[in-house]
């Protein structure tokens, strides 16, 4: 069983404040805050819908047994690079793993992450695996394809116009622009 924690999240959104008050036709700085947190939802949403990273982030993946196969499917992407990863036998101790020994597979949607043997079914290895991994288009929204970042601010504008109202938004306003991202779940 795979479990995902975030554990650094992004330190800047894909679209600025500037960018959606813009976007929304606002002059007046009276909205800002909601207009930020509106931000944060809608990259969350595009994000959680594409299972995409748009901006560098790192998640924590506990896998709680060996895998049966010789690779993990990651549950995002894209993938920048494993941080950290160590396995665990039992409560307290935890063995660093060598990460020169896992390679990402290139070309694949999901994004696999290919394990050594040592790490393999049966059970006579390590009790779980974790890894701290960094997804994202990078650090800078230059990177984050132009769709994804239209995605955001539409659902900004949806959202800022409905603010009032107590309902959860459809995505279909901006399924045009993020089907193409979509990474199907195996």
């Amino acid at each position: 069983m795979l479990s995902i924690k975030l554990i650094m999240p992004p330190a800047i959104e894909p679209v600025t404040l500037d960018e959606a008050k813009t976007w929304l036709k606002l002059d007046t700085s009276d909205d800002d805050a909601t207009v930020i947190r509106l931000i944060a939802s809608a990259r969350q949403m595009v994000e959680q819908y594409t299972r995409r990273a748009l901006i560098t982030q790192t998640w924590r993946l506990n896998l709680v047994k060996p895998p049966a196969l010789p690779f993990i499917i990651l549950p995002k992407a894209p993938v920048q690079q494993v941080v950290n990863g160590f396995t665990q036998s039992d409560a307290t101790t935890q063995v660093p793993l060598d990460l020169s020994k896992l390679w990402l597979e290139s070309g694949t949607e999901p994004p696999r992450l290919v394990l050594p043997s040592s790490l393999m079914m049966p059970v006579t290895g390590p009790l779980s695996l974790t890894l701290d991994i960094q997804f994202g288009y990078g650090d800078q929204p230059a990177r984050i394809p132009e769709a994804l970042k239209q995605a955001v601010l539409v659902f900004v504008a949806q959202a800022y116009e409905q603010r009032s109202a107590a309902s959860v938004l459809p995505i279909d306003h901006i399924a045009g622009l993020i089907a193409p991202f979509i990474i199907r779940r195996i």
